[in-house]
């Protein structure tokens, strides 16, 4: 299991009310810090995956 998959699981976990497009969003501006994208927002931004 991947390092996001498994912080999406514990983060959901210990914070169940947590909305869902809320902890997406988190976790795609962690997965972007995380390969290497200045921590900005527009930065992140742009390092996101997809569309």
């Amino acid at each position: 299991m991947s390092i996001i998959k498994t912080l999406h699981t514990l983060i959901k976990q210990s914070l169940p009310d947590i909305h869902a497009a809320r902890l997406n969003a988190l976790m795609a501006a962690v997965e972007s810090g995380l390969t290497g994208a200045s921590v900005s927002i527009t930065s992140l931004g742009r390092a996101r995956a997809g569309t």
